[in-house]
């Protein structure tokens, strides 16, 4: 697994991340975990129509473009590098 990330300081520069902390109340929390299964049972199912990533923005009904977006890139298309 790897996460990367893209700063509000330097946007246009992708960063491979050690931790991430997110805050969040309990409801925006389950629907990360709500997105995050979803997406998973999607890649697993190995589906040939499934698309490359998906975003969590695609995913929240009332989505402020002020909150952080999170995407899930497809190992299905993309292979997943562990090491």
């Amino acid at each position: 697994m790897k996460i990367y990330g893209y700063s509000v300081v330097e946007p246009d520069e992708l960063k491979k991340m050690k931790e991430v902390s997110i805050r969040a109340t309990s409801e925006g929390l389950r629907e990360i975990a709500g997105f995050l299964i979803m997406t998973a049972n999607e890649i697993a199912s190995g589906n040939d129509g499934s698309p490359d990533h998906f975003h969590l923005r695609d995913h929240v009904e009332n989505w402020n473009e002020e909150f952080p977006d999170i995407i899930v890139i497809n190992t299905n298309v993309y292979s997943c590098d562990e090491s």
